[in-house]
């Protein structure tokens, strides 16, 4: 009766083993007979094991475990209902009935996990962990007077309208109480004079008004910077070709301290806001328990249902879905404090500074010594010198395997406000909630109680088009009454893979054109002399594209490299490398190199935007938050000069969102949790967007011919982790090994040795007056197209539109 025959797939872990000892104990003489008759192998006892249990199956059907994994292996790998019935009158697998009703079995709590970190989360939420709309604001409406010290020339700024209003994806008629009453303060105020300024027009005075403050902040949350560069913790040090003031406008209330000059809270606003304000400095008390938080991912997935004759009432039916998953945190975050940082709003936090130049400058000396000891035999031996793991403040724990529980689909569409509204409440079930009542009292001595709800924000992680959904999806239900009805349990962050993918789009546009096809040097002429015949486009098709990148680094390294040797000699890889890094790259926004060889120029763009694309790229591997951040940065500064504004905007919103507007806790499992490790091994992390379009593509394997069954797509779709499982630990036991999940990458060393010689007879590294390629005579370097007295004003327009 206890016999591991009678288990479930999910009650216990396979082993051939287990069902060796039982045959021993059970049926000893059947086990002497099959091994007397079979031929001595490495397969010998899964085979023998097998046979036995179809033996068992055909006499006792309840004794059907390993007849239910092979099921389930089928069903995870799409066989057709005939294979079912070929299979089970032999006692291998289930019938294709039984193996559903064992798929459904086994998905019953697809969720339970899920849910019960929420409930452990519950016992630890504080009155003061909940997320006060009203207080947030009036936190960064302080921070006014600290980051507003010195002003904006503005006559170096220059505003291009078109890019301004064509990703909003926020409604900005949705506002609180709080934003209207802000515009109170300030609806008869003349902003003529600020949007003149705003369009670059000569702005004539030497005191700039408050209104036109106003202009250069963000009307939600009042933000404001020192454009100079200067550290406003001290306003003496707060200089400016112009010297500011701020004056209130004679209607406010708000008051002008005299002696410093500086804008002071009004009563009115903080009597608004009333007891809801948060203490930010007040020290929690925790648990000497761990805590460790979760994140959700999520992002559409489409299936179109295309009939074999098309009519009038028989058309394609397309599908739109929500697929998600639940992943938990690798880090403990006990010790992390819960209250939002008391810090000032300066926004050159957000911008690149010398301190991120020097980190991406030594992240980049390892990543091009990789590359020079593979393809110089002087350097070969200097490997084991290399760090080919670049160590994070967590890497034990990022080289762990990671907790992730698919949660199935949605069936509604994310483009939809309506059915994005839907999502988010569904979301909602797995936010940490506590009541919370509240006496309110009335004029006549009695009270009311106001119900409402206090919870932990969860982070849902998502490609842009899904974060901004969000995000519009919260601002139309922002009127509501309590704050889960308005959708503030979760805080929408925007993923890594789809910005790097961005990133490519970006760079192929501008670097890559069919005309220069016979222009030597250039990245459409090395395609075709590799003859690189895959589509690399980064939108249709982004491994090819990653691919040949891949390929043109080695070659652009290699050949600056050469150059470099042909006039100094080198004794260690790590000194050439850091003389290619001095000699032909350049990471500061704010320092263009002068040069007249416009082709020199291309060369240098080619090796610089790889970096920093393979940069990216490794700190993914390696699950180092650190790194990435600053990454976003570089990425922040490429997506404006090449028109990418949507992510040009995330990119702006997370590294606010880090600094500003989370808690020190969120602040950090935002940095930390973007990673998903299946493997469990080190380097082996990927996006948590990736994994998204992972599981959308074994979803769609296992649909591809259930039609528009959508019970059956439910129920694929709460498989995927159980049946992967199932499968994985099968292979591993049948093969007494495991695979290590690294894709096998094909050699590339001739495609980089034609690239290698192309470049050196081209002397792409060898600057010379006049030489330019005809497709590219205009040619600019992205990252300093956009210096920081250009790009301030654009981060604050968009954060303008950002939805606290």
């Amino acid at each position: 009766t206890d016999t591991i025959f009678k288990k479930h797939c999910k009650e216990v872990t396979f082993s051939w083993n287990k069902i060796w000892s039982e045959l021993e104990q059970y049926l000893p003489s059947l086990l002497s007979f099959l091994m007397a008759v079979s031929k001595k192998s490495a397969l010998n006892k899964p085979l023998i094991c097998m046979i036995a249990a179809m033996i068992l199956k055909q006499r006792y059907h309840s004794l059907a475990l390993v007849q239910e994994i092979i099921s389930v292996i089928l069903y995870g790998n799409s066989a057709h209902k005939q294979i079912y019935r070929c299979l089970q009158p032999l006692m291998i697998c289930l019938s294709h009935k039984g193996t559903l009703n064992s798929i459904d079995r086994v998905t019953k709590d697809f969720d339970a996990l899920p849910k019960s970190w929420r409930d452990d989360l519950v016992v630890r939420i504080q009155e003061n962990e909940a997320t006060d709309m009203v207080s947030d604001r009036l936190r960064i409406l302080r921070s006014l007077n600290s980051t507003c010290a010195a002003g904006l020339d503005h006559d170096d700024v220059e505003v291009d309208d078109d890019d301004m209003d064509n990703d909003d994806q926020s409604n900005p008629s949705d506002r609180s109480d709080f934003d209207n009453a802000i515009d109170d303060l300030f609806d008869e105020v003349n902003f003529d004079d600020a949007m003149d300024c705003e369009a670059g027009s000569d702005y004539h005075g030497t005191a700039m008004e408050y209104t036109d403050l106003m202009e250069y902040t963000n009307a939600d949350t009042n933000i404001a910077y020192d454009y100079e560069g200067n550290d406003c913790d001290d306003i003496s040090t707060c200089s400016s070709d112009t010297e500011y003031s701020f004056a209130a406008p004679n209607f406010s209330p708000c008051k002008v301290n005299e002696a410093t000059g500086l804008l002071v809270e009004c009563d009115e606003l903080l009597d608004y806001a009333g007891d809801m304000e948060r203490e930010e400095h007040l020290d929690h008390e925790r648990s000497h328990t761990s805590w460790k938080g979760f994140k959700l991912v999520g992002d559409n997935i489409d299936k179109n249902i295309r009939p074999s004759f098309q009519r009038c009432d028989n058309k394609t039916d397309s599908l739109h879905h929500f697929h998600h998953y639940a992943v938990l945190d690798r880090l403990d975050l006990s010790a992390v404090s819960e209250a939002v940082p008391a810090t000032d709003l300066d926004l050159r936090k957000l911008l690149v500074t010398e301190g991120d130049i020097y980190n991406l400058e030594m992240d980049t000396i390892t990543l091009i010594s990789r590359i020079l000891v593979k393809h110089f035999d002087q350097y070969k031996d200097q490997a084991k010198e290399i760090s080919w793991h670049i160590p994070c403040r967590f890497s034990r724990e990022m080289s762990s395997k990671l907790v992730v529980v698919p949660l199935g689909i949605i069936r509604k569409n994310e483009n939809v406000v309506d059915e994005m509204c839907a999502i988010l409440d569904e979301l909602h079930t797995y936010v940490p909630t506590k009541p919370k009542s509240k006496q309110l009292p009335l004029p006549n001595d009695e009270a009311v109680i106001l119900e409402d709800t206090l919870f932990h924000r969860i982070l849902v992680g998502g490609d842009q088009l899904t974060v901004a959904r969000c995000r519009g999806s919260a601002a139309a239900r922002s009127d509501h009454r309590t704050s889960l009805e308005c959708l503030q349990g979760l805080k929408p962050v925007c993923e890594d893979w789809h910005a790097k993918k961005s990133f490519l789009m970006g760079v192929y546009n501008v670097l890559f054109k069919r005309t220069s096809q016979s222009e030597k040097g250039t990245l459409s002429q090395l395609k075709g002399l590799v003859r690189y015949s895959t589509l690399i486009d980064p939108a249709k098709n982004m491994k090819a594209c990653e691919d040949f990148m891949l390929i043109a680094l080695h070659a652009h390294v290699a050949a600056a490299g050469k150059s470099l040797l042909s006039g100094k000699s080198f004794d260690r890889v790590q000194d050439l490398a850091k003389e290619i890094v001095v000699q032909y790259i350049n990471f500061d926004p704010n320092v263009t190199i002068p040069t007249t060889d416009k082709k020199y120029l291309y060369g240098l763009q080619v090796l610089t935007l790889t970096l920093l694309w393979h940069a990216f790229n490794d700190a993914i591997r390696e699950g180092d938050g650190d790194r990435l951040l600053v990454y976003w940065k570089f990425f922040a500064v490429v997506f404006k000069a090449t028109k990418r504004y949507n992510y040009f905007k995330e990119s702006i919103i997370l590294q606010f969102q880090y600094h500003f507007l989370l808690s020190k806790r969120q602040a950090e499992q935002l940095k930390w949790c973007r990673f998903i490790n299946t493997k469990g091994r080190k380097g082996g992390n990927v996006s948590c967007d990736l994994h998204i379009e992972h599981l959308n593509r074994q979803l769609k394997d296992m649909i591809a011919g259930l039609h528009s069954n959508n019970n059956a797509i439910d129920r694929a779709a709460r498989s995927i982790g159980v049946v992967h499982q199932i499968c994985e630990n099968y292979e591993q036991e049948l093969l007494n090994s495991s695979e290590s999940g690294k894709h096998k990458r094909a050699a590339f060393a001739k495609e980089c040795r034609l690239m290698y010689e192309e470049l050196i007879e081209q002397k792409i590294f060898e600057e010379h007056h006049g030489r330019c390629h005809s497709s590219f005579r205009n040619i600019k370097s992205l990252l300093q197209q956009c210096p920081d007295k250009q790009l301030l004003p654009y981060i604050v327009k968009k954060l303008r539109t950002y939805q606290l």
